[in-house]
């Protein structure tokens, strides 16, 4: 077959050119799926495209199935060389073809002759979805633009910021040739905002206050500020979402009225799925819809820092146990309030209790071998096996992961464990704590591979391969409150301590402070009000 019998305008597109082209695609070959070659010819630029996806650089790289390619091509015998390589024709006449369908790219040499017809339509495609557009075009045609075409296309490609880059004598060598002097053009077409939005129109009508995830997640709003937007956001969430459930089983209802159908039992080729779940009747849906949106917000809820901050891990995993139960309560004040009352009922024995196993862990859990210098032994109130915490202590992690290239990373149960500490040195200090501090020291510590000298508010920490921490207190306030608290639970102080005065105690109660604190220390905090109280209290 003589390949000028397809006509002048059929030039099959150089290997060199085709390459030069696609290097001015903007993302990886390997992400786009869906292609159109219009005025295709025989397909060499859907050749190369299609090869150089599944060359040696991209092989392996790609996940699913082949790029779909299209073409459309004028000439009857050139769509049969089409059809002969599967490649999907789906038209013959580019500028008369209708069609709403999706492309990642299109990729074409036009006629040099209307060339700019060809790039407008395809512009005008793009302009409906977005999408890459790459195009071989005759330079005449922009440095020519005397016609509203051209100047048309001119206005598009400064519009678009396109990509435009010449070459002259492109087809000097080419299977067909020509001396005419091509512009190589890439252009990447941004899909517009579809004036279809809800939140928007809802937000302006109830004028909410917009936060962003960044501002909900560090507690930058105080924690009043913070629920009262998380429930207008609730609200909004909920009254758009019932809105597009309802649209949608309106539109369906139409659908299945007005569609053509193979027979009576055809429905609506789309079906609306609520999280992975789908009802005929409206009311299921919008149901289902709240109940998981009333989870997710109570989810965002409890993991804010403003919640999350004030619970010990033991409260936090008891109150993630009982999530799903909430799906079942409104997200509102009322629920709110009462969450925050048992919160507050319930805060104190966990508190309490959180304290006594650091009392615990930081003491005789581990008093033996190079663990023994972490207490100081004294004789109690009525017993001899008594001790308090010291200043420096050292404990295992045992939790520690394992130390890869001679970095340190600690696993999710030792900073649990890390944090759990510092919110009770929070409520001994009589604060709140933010845990996300203490998880922003790991991160770094774990980047800079720091291990010495490690400074966490109230402690200094040195971390050892081996598998222990070096605590050193520097508040020594709060090291004192957390052993008199250990002490008093344990019967090891005076019933009288904190309220008499030292000369006014037993010689055997006496005994007791020597060896506990010494009368002068006793005496300056209690003259300070420093253990009149010892009592928690509890932020809310």
């Amino acid at each position: 077959m003589n390949i000028v019998e397809f006509g002048y305008q059929f030039y099959p597109t150089p290997i060199e050119i085709a390459e030069e082209l696609v290097k001015g695609i903007e993302c990886k070959l390997i992400n786009i799926e869906n292609i159109l070659e219009p005025s295709a010819g025989k397909g060499d630029l859907a050749d190369y495209i299609s090869n150089k996806i599944y060359s040696q650089e991209y092989r392996g790289c790609r996940i699913g199935s082949k790029p779909k390619i299209d073409c459309i091509e004028l000439d009857e015998n050139l769509r049969l060389i089409l059809k002969g390589k599967d490649f999907n024709v789906v038209g013959d006449d580019f500028l008369n073809y209708q069609s709403q369908y999706c492309y990642d790219l299109i990729i074409m040499n036009p006629p040099f002759a209307n060339g700019d017809k060809h790039l407008l339509k395809a512009i005008d495609m793009m302009e409906r979805n977005g999408g890459q557009i790459a195009c071989i075009l005759n330079k005449e045609t922009l440095e020519n633009a005397y016609s509203k075409t051209r100047k048309l296309l001119v206005n598009k490609l400064k519009e678009h910021k396109a990509k435009v880059r010449y070459i002259n004598n492109a087809f000097s060598n080419a299977e067909r040739t020509t001396d005419v002097d091509i512009a190589l053009i890439n252009i990447n077409i941004i899909k517009k905002e579809s004036s279809f939005n809800i939140f928007e129109d809802l937000r302006k009508n109830a004028s909410i206050k917009e936060y962003s995830n960044e501002e909900y997640t560090e507690s930058r709003i105080a924690l009043g500020d913070y629920i009262e937007a998380l429930i207008s956001e609730y609200k909004l969430e909920i009254e758009a979402g019932i809105r597009f459930i309802e649209y949608y089983h309106n539109f369906k209802n139409e659908l299945v009225n007005h569609c053509v159908k193979t027979d009576k039992y055809d429905i609506a080729s789309f079906e609306l799925k609520i999280f992975n779940d789908s009802s005929e009747r409206i009311e299921n849906d919008i149901n289902r819809y709240i109940e998981k949106t009333r989870l997710k917000f109570w989810k965002v809820l409890f993991n804010s820092n403003q919640i999350s901050s004030a619970l010990t891990n033991d409260k936090s995993y008891e109150l993630h146990d009982k999530i799903n139960e909430f799906k079942d309560y409104e997200f509102d004040y009322y629920n709110i309030k009462a969450l925050q009352i048992n919160l507050i009922s319930t805060l104190n024995d966990s508190v309490l209790d959180s304290i006594d196993r650091l009392f615990e862990e930081f003491s005789c859990r581990y008093s033996y071998d190079e663990y023994s210098k972490n207490i100081h032994l004294f004789n109690g109130w009525k017993t001899n096996k008594s001790w308090k915490i010291n200043n420096k202590v050292i404990i295992p992690l045992n939790s520690t992961s394992n130390w890869l290239d001679n970095n340190m990373k600690l696993s999710y149960e030792a900073r649990a464990t890390f944090r759990d500490m510092f919110v009770v040195f929070g409520y001994l200090d009589g604060k709140r704590f933010n845990t996300t501090e203490v998880d922003n020291i790991i991160d770094q510590i774990e980047n800079n591979n720091t291990r010495k000298k490690v400074k966490f508010p109230y402690v200094t920490c040195d971390f050892y391969k081996k598998g222990t921490c070096h605590i050193t207190f520097n508040n020594k306030e709060i090291l004192d409150k957390l052993n008199r608290m250990g002490a008093k639970k344990r019967n090891w102080l005076p019933p009288g301590y904190g309220s008499k005065n030292y000369n006014e105690m037993s010689n055997e109660e006496k005994q007791v402070i020597d060896d506990f604190e010494g009368e002068e220390k006793y005496m300056k905090d209690k003259v300070n009000g420093v253990i009149g109280n010892l009592d928690i209290k509890l932020l809310t």
